[in-house]
């Protein structure tokens, strides 16, 4: 049975010469919900064209759109949204992959829940998606609560090289290491140290005398990777943000400024910054990465309040990838085996009896893709195998 489904993998994709690899960018594999289901229920989400690789891939919230950006700055859409998909006005369905039209050449994209994001290879950023209303500001960044259909540059930034969207809020992170964030500000998620919310961008005056290399959001709080060390503000009700709360899980718990998290192997922040470079946010947690010792942290969902270091067997140095998704993050190592921890089972490594029979893997993961779920590229299929 399984030789025959990726006999039909393999007869979709197209060659690329009998020398490259046959690529695919697969969901609901062992990597995500195989973990949880027998056998492997693998769904065909995209096929590239041989001569126009995919480069970021993202799930929506909700399972109901999917978005990929294409080598030659192609941004394609496929599902439910409305507005969200960027195709016009009445469109509410994209039952086929779909090119948004109107943008320049776009290197990455995001989806929140109300909106859709896009940064192009000029350091601009386009937004589009649903307006907001009294109670709910916009989120789209353009200063107004309209609803848009297509996508529209955002006037108040420039020379950005990294996005992130949370559920209801936006951060952009520029080339001089500043970051921007706008949105529905709730439980300080935005960082400029109120509930508040903007519906443009606004500098985060607490990081501005930092240089951040790197972002990310949760549904309803942030983080950023900074010359010293890792910072995170909003919504801390499951402990996410890794700051010891003083009432711990507490609902309404919440930090609204960027602050330092402590590392357990660390001196005082307020002493030595901290030497951990790399952050990366799932909807309710954290996982933290030190590069020069691959030592992994991970923080939130109910499980610890502050970072706790995983205990990773196996793992080839260095890290290639940490991708998240609902209630699953996947750690890539060098020799690009994937490294899953759910709350279920901790930390296992793919092949893993307890995960799945280790005859049931095919093909190698190439590269994996954070959002809703997570998603993954998978190259050199066996049709031969049983």
């Amino acid at each position: 049975m399984y030789a025959n489904i990726i006999s039909r993998f393999v007869r979709a994709t197209q060659r690329i010469s009998p020398n490259q690899f046959q690529r695919a960018i697969f969901s609901r594999t062992y990597v995500t919900r195989g973990i949880y289901s027998l056998g492997i229920q693998r769904q065909e989400l995209y096929i590239p064209h041989e001569d126009d690789p995919v480069v970021d891939f993202r799930v929506g919230p909700g399972e109901k759109m999917m978005a990929v950006v294409t080598e030659s700055g192609n941004l394609l859409v496929k599902g439910e949204g409305g507005p969200l998909l960027g195709l016009g006005k009445n469109v509410e369905v994209a039952k086929d992959w779909t090119q948004v039209e109107g943008l320049p050449p776009v290197v990455a994209v995001q989806l929140g829940e109300t909106h859709s994001m896009a940064l192009t290879a000029d350091g601009d950023v386009y937004t589009w998606g649903q307006g907001g209303s009294f109670y709910k500001p916009g989120v789209l960044g353009h200063g107004d609560s309209k609803t848009l259909d297509r996508p529209k540059r955002i006037e108040r930034l420039a020379n950005i090289k990294q996005i992130s969207a949370g559920l209801r809020h936006s951060l952009a992170l520029d080339d001089d290491g500043k970051v921007y964030s706008w949105g529905f500000g709730e439980y300080g998620r935005l960082g400029h140290g109120s509930s508040s919310s903007y519906s443009e961008p606004a500098l985060i005056e607490a990081l501005a005398t930092l240089t951040t290399h790197q972002i990310g959001t949760g549904n309803s709080f942030s983080a950023a990777a900074t010359n010293e060390g890792i910072f995170t503000w909003g919504k801390n009700e499951r402990g996410q943000l890794g700051l010891k709360p003083g009432v711990l899980f507490e609902m309404y718990n919440m930090e609204a400024i960027p602050t330092p998290v402590q590392f357990p192997d660390e001196p005082p922040v307020d002493e030595v910054p901290s030497t951990v470079d790399v952050i990366t946010c799932s909807p309710r947690a954290c996982f933290a990465y030190r590069s020069e010792t691959g030592d992994v942290f991970m923080w939130g969902d109910k499980i610890w309040n502050t970072p706790t270091k995983l205990e990773l067997k196996d793992l080839s140095l260095p890290i290639v990838q940490i991708a998240h998704g609902a209630g699953r993050t996947i750690i890539l190592d060098a020799d690009y085996k994937a490294h899953i921890w759910t709350r279920n089972i901790g930390i296992k490594r793919l092949g893993d009896p307890h995960i799945e029979p280790p005859s049931k893997q095919f093909g190698r993961i190439r590269r994996l893709y954070s959002g809703y779920i997570i998603v993954a590229e998978i190259e050199d299929f066996d049709e031969d195998q049983e």
